[in-house]
């Protein structure tokens, strides 16, 4: 009895004075298993621990036992993972050390540029397996297994207040989700970086962004402290940037989408526009709907702004719209439900109807109940601007047009765009200046779906089109006259929901050849935002926020 006692004793304390390293701590299960089987691909000892935190429940993804942290420092380098979270081992008790290489002398050429990291090179393995991947059994449905090459073993997690003092901070759990890159193999990878780090606690170091890269798509999902579907967002710099969606929810990045903050709105109404002059001053719609009546639902619909970046959200007045545009910090347009546009020239506290667009407006025939909603608008100035909107009624969803005015909203003319007679559905418009402009619409032909794209380059007065067909519903964005992007749903092979794969094409012709950048699964799109050709940004179902940089 002595004897056991003692031999555990000694186990524990070997097991507590022993180090591991810690490679990403995400908020998504799916991430941490991903991880793990391409560490464990690549024969490092991975394994993950769910831990249950003030901010949520996360997955720390770990790699390796050691006898010192020195010893976990040298590994990590060698795995191509720089200035890792070492922190106390908490794997299988009768795990063997892993073996740290000793690393080859760099070159004076290499020395003397300093930041650069080492190749990765994993150490010789020759006849022996990486020890079991340990996977957390989540509530509700087993987790499936991660290898087909050993069964992994399942342990209760341990808890957070038993970390040791040396190891991370209890919310510091904001490592890179990437590991190492794969010979010969892509990753359908749901997220990039995790989520919420909180006020007043200190960033870790980040790897750089040529570390990162697996997935040899442009496109990476970040990760998010939010699983609500997000309908907009807005950036103002390449770092900077906000997305809003469901029950009032609005994420703020000052890094690019490396770390969010979930701002206080004080609504549990859906945001369905947002706006921002700049890193500081930007306003919000919400409760905005489409054809529907939003207080049937005691939704209150509201224009919300702030002045400090988000930091503290008021509500400026009760209007119904789905998109925003201002052109400077007092005047501005909202356009919405019930062919609503409305000017502001007061920063948003009140607004006045634009009355004169109705007499412009032609209602379809056989669509007498129909609802025309804006959902689209650009100005290029106080005077000179467009707005887009679509007719829904009776599950039929068929263009009203583009609208223009040169005197600040006080007449509009209707833009001779030859939107096809069958019912289609306005998705976006831009205007790069006075001359030149596109609109895209989505176009339904029986089962038959098409992204269409009319173009100008004489300020509205002809138009050409271009059609593409489609698989699925699609959210379409162009940059400019050559350069866009349609993201769309695979629907699946029954026609029921939800789709089961998401794919997203580029092309560099004006859409008349496409190629794909990236495939998802389960995910829809629902908005993207592009500040130039190298950066942009698509939001959509259960959190998920896609960053663009080729």
């Amino acid at each position: 009895m002595i004897g056991a006692l003692l031999l555990w004793l000694t186990t524990v304390t070997g097991q507590e004075r022993s180090r591991t390293v810690q490679v990403a701590s995400v908020n998504d299960e799916t991430v941490a298993r991903e991880t793990v089987a391409a560490y464990r691909s690549r024969g490092a000892a991975a394994y993950y621990v769910k831990v249950e935190l003030p901010q949520g429940t996360f997955y720390r993804v770990r790699v390796g036992r050691f006898a010192t942290p020195a010893d976990a420092q040298r590994y990590a380098r060698a795995i191509g993972v720089r200035d890792a979270f070492i922190t106390a081992y908490d794997g299988p008790a009768d795990a063997p050390l892993t073996r740290a290489p000793d690393l080859p002398a760099r070159p004076a050429a290499e020395a003397s540029a300093g930041s650069r990291p080492l190749p990765p090179v994993l150490p010789g393995t020759a006849g022996a397996l990486p020890p079991p991947v340990m996977v957390i059994k989540p509530k509700g449905k087993p987790s499936p297994p991660v290898s087909s090459s050993a069964p992994p073993t399942r342990i209760a997690p341990a808890p957070d207040a038993a970390q040791p003092s040396d190891g991370p901070p209890a919310g510091l759990d904001e490592m890179p989700a990437t590991p190492p890159p794969l010979p010969g193999r892509r990753l359908p990878w749901r997220a990039e970086r995790p989520a919420l780090l909180l006020d007043g606690l200190a960033a870790p170091p980040l790897l750089e962004e040529s570390e990162l890269r697996v997935d040899p798509s442009p496109w990476a999902r970040l990760s998010t402290p939010t699983r609500a579907d997000l309908h907009c967002a807005h950036f103002v710099s390449r770092e900077t940037g906000w997305v809003g969606g469901r029950r009032g929810v609005i994420l703020h990045t000052e890094d690019g989408g490396r770390r969010w903050v979930e701002q206080v709105t004080g609504t549990k109404a859906n945001v369905s526009g947002l706006f921002f002059l700049n890193a500081k001053i930007g306003w919000a719609a919400v409760g905005g709907t489409c054809g529907l009546d939003p207080r049937a639902d005691g939704i209150e619909p509201a224009i919300l702004h702030t002045d400090d970046g988000g930091r503290v959200w008021r509500a400026l007045a009760e209007l119904d719209a789905r998109a925003l545009w201002f052109v400077n910090e007092q005047v501005g347009y909202a356009v919405g439900n019930y062919s609503s546009v409305f000017r502001t020239t007061d920063g948003g506290a009140t607004w006045v109807p634009c009355e004169g667009l109705q007499r412009a407006i032609a209602r379809p025939e056989g669509l007498p109940d129909a609802v025309l909603t804006f959902t689209q608008a650009q100005f290029l100035d106080e005077r000179r601007g467009w707005v887009a909107g679509t007719f829904f009624g009776r599950g039929v969803a068929r263009p009203a047009g583009v609208f223009f005015t040169q005197d600040g909203g006080m007449t509009w003319t209707r833009c001779p765009i030859p939107f096809a007679a069958t019912a289609a559905d306005i998705t976006s418009m831009r205007f790069i200046d006075a001359r030149r402009g596109f609109v895209v619409s989505e176009l339904y032909r029986g089962d038959a779906r098409f992204v269409t794209l009319h173009l100008t380059n004489d300020g509205g007065a002809t138009w050409s089109e271009r059609r593409t067909a489609v698989p699925g519903f699609h959210v379409t964005h162009f940059l400019d006259e050559r350069t866009g992007w349609t993201m769309g749903a695979l629907l699946t092979r029954d026609g029921s929901a939800p789709p089961y794969e998401v794919g997203i094409w580029i092309t560099r012709d004006g859409g008349r050849t496409w190629r794909e950048e990236k495939t998802l699964v389960g995910t829809q799109i629902y908005a993207a935002f592009f500040l130039d050709a190298q950066t942009g940004w698509a939001v959509g179902q259960g959190g998920t926020v896609l960053r663009y940089r080729p």
